[in-house]
């Protein structure tokens, strides 16, 4: 191939974004997840060597280097905002953490990160910030994706995508596009071109430390961005593309207006100063990304499931082995309207449809400790709270957080109190069951910590696992 059909970013116009990558990316909805929880548990400081300790106790990590276990400090508190400075006392859990801990809803939490995302920002050293400033980057990545591909949707519907190597050496490392010296629309013709000439990507030829980066290296950041935003459920892929999920086009709206708003870096373009005038960006940075409209970004079931679907009926797989059907119209914005419906199925299964009108949602204001009162087959009324837990991919599940109201509930009903987990990913849809959490903690099947609730921690085989019933 000629070099014609090749393109390079123009070497004099070379000057590539970086973003940290988390040395847990191959499992981040995991560590996320786990460390949210740990984190939340503490009312006070928390320290590098609580930190530490909460890092080592992760699955896998016992024996990790001091070395490993700072870089994961690093990487959870700087770049995700899991911890927030507190005047000048030190780092306390964020309310990042304590909402995902709270909700367990990872596709907000993706939602929220990559619209808060920008260049110069608090996750960067000062050094890397002060180059970033003198070459007038200043450049929103979401806001930058959305007008893109919405550019590209006006031309040709068949080509409103945008791939990694695109991003990456049209976009993110042309110091024309992120500096704003070009505009959106120059960049949309640019991808338009060489895709209509069938042009391919060249990786560039430079050094890092003592070896040359591969192009893999090179488009990493590129394809952080568009796997986080994909975790937020805003693109969907189709192979090596990323389209705009339509679906989550109010969100999309509210974040092109919310992101870029941290502004602590302005007054230092086109000034002298020195990098130790930048040390403040880091505690400001934790506070803007801990300021969050969740009513904005709280998924809604209904549309993360059918973002993977058109049909009108949905499977909901269970055990890899079993499924049921639910039509669309029936799949609400909480969890709990999912297991009201398996609840009053469950009811016609056992020949109890007369008990079907018992089944009742219970508002949380109310504080019963509970969400839905339902009947068993002995025609008992039981009590069940319902856990939601949201991901693209599945979750390790050892815990489960009560509040006091709900541990209160549990200790008065007995074994009539149930705990229901439903697990929603893209692939599969989960219920896994807990009854009478109070006798299993007294039978030692459950260690409790309870900070703030209550924590009950036990073996994943403990939750038996139901089919839903749809």
């Amino acid at each position: 191939m000629n070099s014609e059909n090749r393109y390079k970013t123009p070497d004099r116009y070379l000057y590539p974004l970086h973003m940290v990558r988390p040395r847990f990316k191959n499992n981040i909805e995991n560590v996320l997840f786990y460390m949210s929880k740990e984190i939340s548990g503490f009312t006070g400081i928390i320290d590098n060597e609580v930190l530490d300790d909460l890092i080592s106790n992760f699955p896998g990590n016992k024996e990790s280097s001091k070395k490993t276990l700072a870089n994961w400090r690093t990487e959870i508190s700087a770049l995700f905002g899991l911890m927030q400075y507190q005047d000048l006392y030190g780092l306390y859990a964020s309310s990042i953490a304590k909402r995902l801990a709270d909700k367990e809803d990872l596709i907000e939490f993706f939602k929220n990160f990559v619209m808060k995302i920008q260049f110069p920002n608090g996750m960067l050293k000062p050094h890397v910030n002060k180059d970033l400033i003198d070459n007038g980057v200043r450049f929103f990545p979401f806001k930058f994706i959305v007008d893109l591909l919405n550019l590209l949707n006006d031309a040709d519907k068949q080509e409103a995508y945008i791939t990694k190597d695109e991003l990456t050496y049209v976009v993110f490392d042309d110091i024309r596009f992120t500096s704003g010296n070009l505009k959106v629309s120059n960049a949309r013709d640019i991808i338009l071109d060489n895709r209509k000439y069938n042009v391919t990507y060249d990786k560039h030829d430079f050094v890092k430390g003592k070896t040359k980066e591969s192009k893999g290296d090179q488009t990493r950041t590129a394809l952080d961005l568009l796997d986080y935003m994909e975790l937020g459920n805003l693109l969907i892929r189709n192979s090596f593309k990323y389209f705009l999920n339509e679906l989550e086009r109010d969100f999309i709206n509210y974040g092109y207006k919310e992101c870029g708003r941290f502004d602590k870096f302005d007054s230092f373009y086109n000034t002298t100063y020195d990098v130790n005038d930048l040390n403040f960006s880091k505690n400001s940075w934790f506070d803007y990304v801990n300021d969050l409209d969740f009513n904005k970004s709280a998924t809604n079931i209904g549309k993360f499931i059918r973002s993977k679907s058109t049909e009108k009926e949905i499977t909901l797989n269970v055990n890899d082995m079993k499924s049921s059907q639910m039509s669309t119209k029936d799949i609400g914005d909480m969890g709990e309207a999912i297991i009201i419906t398996h609840e009053k199925n469950k009811l016609k299964s056992l020949g109890l449809e007369h008990n079907s009108h018992l089944v009742q949602f219970i508002p949380t204001h109310l504080g019963a400790g509970y969400d839905i009162k339902s009947m068993d087959e002995m025609d008992n009324q039981i009590f069940i709270e319902v856990k939601t837990t949201l991901s693209n991919h599945p979750l390790t599940q050892s815990r489960i957080s009560l509040t006091k109201n709900e541990w209160n509930a549990a200790y008065t009903n007995g074994e009539n109190y149930y705990v229901y987990r439903l697990i929603i990913t893209n692939e599969s849809r989960r219920l896994l069951i807990m009854n009478n959490p109070v006798e299993l903690v007294k039978q030692g099947k459950i260690k409790l910590a309870a900070p703030k609730g209550v924590e009950l921690i036990f073996k994943p085989d403990l939750l038996r696992e139901v089919d839903i019933l749809s």
